[in-house]
């Protein structure tokens, strides 16, 4: 009987360790395992699609997809007593050649947008020469830019050819890119006084754009593009006429434009604030 007991002791102990052993091996799993995340903690809002997006990003292509929604109301004012909503999707694809194919210093971009509203824009109730926002389109799916970049002398020059949207490079403001106001994007006065608004948001134009840095804080920008986004013979809203962003238009002559770029307090130990003199 005594035997017996001691078996059963043995037996109950063997059990335990057999217990708290799986326990453990469950636990380091469990540590193991990736923790899931919330939709506002992830890095991408749509996450890693099961890998794809990762995978596709090792072999150098990345895909983004955006969405600019705003809502504005007049209370006061203005040429129309109304509310209004504008949409914005951007679906972008950029390819990274290195990655791809061992091409150094070679990239490409392409984006394509599909703008609606309401059925009226934000700007036809206030009357202004400046946008209230910097969406406000004609309703569409359109080609914006395509381009391929190479860079040279470890990216201190790059010589990007496609249809750009210079107002992406040149006369930006890095500290007004969080504004919606269309102010802080391409000046009024560019839109006003080039033809058909110049190769600018939302209409791109065929071109060259060239940036040379002799230095960290320095940076020299210059472009030619077409002078005329809408194409020839455009009598109507140059967004009309060149509807789908396929035009690529080589009418209105060269435009061409130069600008220097100087940073300061751009490094993580600066001690003011960082700025873009321009």
């Amino acid at each position: 009987m005594w035997g017996s007991g001691r078996r059963g002791v043995t037996d109950w102990r063997v059990a335990a360790l057999g217990l708290v052993a799986t326990l453990g091996a469950s636990a380091a799993q469990a540590e193991e395992l990736p923790k899931p995340h919330s939709i506002w903690e992830q890095q991408t809002f749509s996450g890693d699609w099961h890998g794809v997006r990762s995978a596709l990003s090792k072999q150098g292509l990345d895909l983004t997809l955006q969405y600019i929604g705003e809502g504005f109301s007049v209370l006061s004012g203005g040429t129309h007593d109304r509310s209004s909503y504008e949409g914005r999707l951007e679906f972008s694809v950029d390819a990274d050649f290195r990655k791809f194919m061992g091409w150094r210093g070679a990239s490409a971009h392409v984006t394509v947008f599909n703008i609606h509203n309401g059925g009226w824009n934000v700007a036809d109730n206030v009357g202004s020469l400046a946008d209230p926002s910097n969406i406000d389109a004609l309703p569409t799916t359109r080609l914006f830019d395509v381009w391929f970049q190479q860079n040279f002398f470890d990216d201190r020059l790059s010589v990007r050819i496609g249809q750009l949207g210079i107002d992406l490079t040149n006369f930006t403001s890095p500290s007004g890119g969080g504004l919606i106001n269309g102010t802080f994007g391409w000046p009024s006065i560019f839109a006003a006084n080039m033809i058909h608004g110049g190769p600018a948001y939302p209409l791109a134009a065929p071109g060259v754009y060239v940036l040379v840095k002799p230095a960290e804080d320095f940076t020299i920008a210059a472009a030619v593009l077409s002078g005329d986004p809408a194409g020839p013979n455009c009598n109507d809203n140059p967004q009309v006429c060149n509807q789908h962003g396929t035009t690529f238009s080589f009418a209105g002559g060269a435009l061409a434009m130069g600008e220097l770029q100087y940073a300061i307090n751009q490094g993580k130990q600066a001690i003011g604030l960082p700025g873009v003199y321009k």
